[in-house]
């Protein structure tokens, strides 16, 4: 569920631009909250959930399409996995499913996979660092059911490429006349249900930072002026320990919300392993550890 900022909880004092997902606020000034999941739906994502909901997690993720750097690499389970995804959130209350979506025809997937399901909750569809296409931001912008997180290039020079993505967005389909001037028309809806996302750049050739990619906390502050941000600890850290300090870094400059990668864990006896990223996935089991350092945060 989405709402307008001018039912915010900040009353009259409109800080930055606030939305509603699920029953959670999120913006500048709100407190922080956690979305977590497994990278990409595996067959034993009801089992996640169901430990997830135990924790009071009601926004998660799931991936169902995953772009890869290699043409080998698994690349998630598709409209099946969605729907793994789907009856798993339906069955345990989650309130919000964060999807990435990689084409425009995954729009259409997912819609059918939600009214197969009858998941009634918000479905957040995010643009990836991989993926750098305008037909699929201007598709985003031309639809309003769905939010849209959009994650930041891995070679973005700066905040002013992702505001530029974001226009693309907020823009949708545009027409220009036969001498190419812009056609201006009001008439059609556009999509400003958006998140803005910061998980790290690529590292520089000779960079001793052990984390998978460069840190950039610093831009969380710059874009939240114009959209809530969302800080996604896990591919910055690129393994579990270092989730720890890039999360702890993070939260000090008050994103307003993490996305964090959560799976069974190597103690978990069934050996369910994580088929995407696991060496970055935070066990089910310490969950907890990073509820409290968002309470801390949060107080």
């Amino acid at each position: 569920m989405m709402a307008s900022a001018s039912a915010s909880p900040l009353g009259g004092v409109q800080k930055a631009r606030l939305i509603q997902i699920g029953s959670e606020w999120l913006g500048l000034g709100l407190p922080c909250q956690p979305i977590l999941g497994p990278c990409t739906a595996d067959i034993h994502v009801g089992e996640l959930f169901r430990r997830l909901a135990d924790h009071g997690i009601t926004m998660t993720r799931a991936g169902w399409w995953k772009p890869r750097s290699g043409a080998d690499s698994f690349p998630g389970h598709g409209s099946t996995g969605g729907r793994w995804v789907l009856d798993a959130a339906r069955d345990y209350g989650m309130e919000v499913v964060s999807v990435e979506v990689m084409d425009t025809s995954h729009l259409d997937a997912v819609r059918r996979v939600r009214d197969d399901s009858g998941f009634d909750g918000t479905i957040v569809c995010w643009v990836g660092a991989r993926t750098k296409n305008q037909p699929l931001l201007r598709a985003l912008g031309d639809q309003t059911e769905f939010p849209v997180m959009l994650k930041h290039g891995l070679a973005d020079a700066g905040v002013e490429v992702v505001l530029n993505d974001l226009e693309f967005v907020t823009r949708g389909t545009q027409r220009w006349d036969d001498s190419g001037n812009l056609i201006l028309d009001d008439s059609t809806p556009k999509n400003d249900n958006i998140l803005l996302c910061v998980r790290g750049l690529e590292k520089p050739v000779h960079s001793d930072t052990p984390h998978r990619f460069d840190s950039n906390p610093d831009w969380i502050g710059k874009l939240q002026k114009h959209r809530p941000v969302v800080l996604d600890p896990s591919h910055i850290a690129g393994k579990t320990r270092f989730v720890w300090p890039v999360l702890e870094e993070g939260l000090a400059h008050r994103p307003s919300a993490v996305m964090i990668e959560v799976h069974f864990g190597p103690g978990d006896p069934k050996r369910r392993v994580a088929l995407c990223d696991a060496a970055q996935a935070v066990p089910i089991d310490e969950v907890p550890r990073i509820l409290e350092m968002l309470a801390q945060h949060n107080a």
